[in-house]
């Protein structure tokens, strides 16, 4: 058999293939913030492996960043610039974000730092809503999350400049 005898049978091979595919198979589905979230908690993030549960309050903590993906924070925020969007706002670019907050006149919270805004979003998340997101962050904090955990948060998304 020639090369090209070869060639015009693979070929044939391969059409007869292509023909017997399913041409009506759909699209994927393009997956919601919820899909995303959920791919989120079962994702590492860069120094740590994501906790399925909250800790418990006054129980004992870690670095900041494991009580951000404890807590279930990194399911709905994203912490880096490639990452998809999620049901919350990404932490990318937070302190300058909280800096304009505060100054804005829609603003109805307390806080007059960046540091205050964060500590007020995580204890009580409806004082100021993101503008294109909907009130789904839990409330819970004040009561799942130890002192030291909700400062240890805070400190961790001051770094996110």
């Amino acid at each position: 058999m020639t090369a090209i005898q070869k060639l015009i049978l693979i070929c044939s091979a391969a059409l007869v293939l292509l023909v017997g595919c399913d041409s009506s198979l759909d699209a994927l589905p393009t997956p919601t913030p919820v899909d995303v979230a959920l791919q989120r908690l079962n994702q590492p993030t860069a120094t740590t492996e994501p906790q399925q549960s909250a800790p418990a309050a006054g129980g004992e903590s870690s670095d900041p960043e494991t009580v951000f993906t404890g807590a279930g924070c990194i399911a709905c925020h994203a912490i880096t610039d490639d990452a998809p969007p999620g049901v919350g706002p990404s932490m990318v670019g937070l302190v300058d974000f909280a800096t304009e907050v505060i100054k804005s006149p829609d603003y109805t919270g307390k806080a007059t730092t960046v540091e205050e805004y964060i500590r007020e979003s995580i204890l009580d998340p409806t004082i100021y809503l993101v503008p294109d997101y909907q009130p789904v962050m839990p409330t819970t904090y004040k009561d799942t999350l130890s002192e030291e955990q909700i400062s240890q948060l805070t400190e961790y998304l001051l770094t996110f400049k």
